[in-house]
């Protein structure tokens, strides 16, 4: 998952998904073809982090 930004806009719901060693200004959102389990991981894996921070 190195390599990956992943963001998810609650109130709309929104999924963003981005390659940044390849794509570093975020262009190329490839959430709407990427396997929705790296999704489901990559949200738990930023909630978990947020909760530890906060």
């Amino acid at each position: 998952m190195r390599g990956l930004k992943a963001n998810e806009q609650y109130e709309t719901g929104a999924k963003e998904l981005y390659e940044i060693k390849q794509d570093p200004y975020q262009l190329n959102n490839l959430a709407s073809t990427a396997d929705p389990t790296l999704l489901k991981r990559l949200a738990r894996s930023q909630y978990l982090h947020k909760l530890i921070l906060d």
